[in-house]
């Protein structure tokens, strides 16, 4: 798993965050899997804590991971076709009449 901890400055954002990646069409196998999230008091009162948890991705952030990486062709293919899949699911109108869905995390 994965954590992503803010404060409650943060709480608009996280409230944001939270409610998009309920939906249901966030699932998806392109899409990072939204795991939960939990609101805790820190001790003493002196505030609170908030967390949205998603699965664990093994080579952790793309941006990061490309940083300090370099890929050969087939890989990059391979991720490419990845993250276009998950762009498409969340850009395509749905087949009910429903309108396309695009999404920005504010922490990433």
């Amino acid at each position: 798993m994965s954590c992503q901890i803010l404060t409650a400055a943060q709480c608009r954002c996280y409230a944001n965050e939270r409610d998009v990646l309920m939906l249901p069409l966030m699932r998806h196998p392109g899409i990072v899997e939204f795991i939960g999230c939990r609101e805790d008091w820190l001790p003493g009162g002196v505030g609170t804590q908030l967390m949205i948890v998603m699965s664990y991705e093994r080579l952790g952030c793309l941006v990061e991971y490309l940083k300090n990486n370099t890929v050969d062709w087939m890989t990059a293919c391979r991720m490419m076709h990845s993250l276009a899949a998950g762009l498409s699911h969340l850009h395509t109108e749905l087949s009910n009449g429903g309108k396309c869905f695009c999404y920005y995390s504010y922490f990433n």
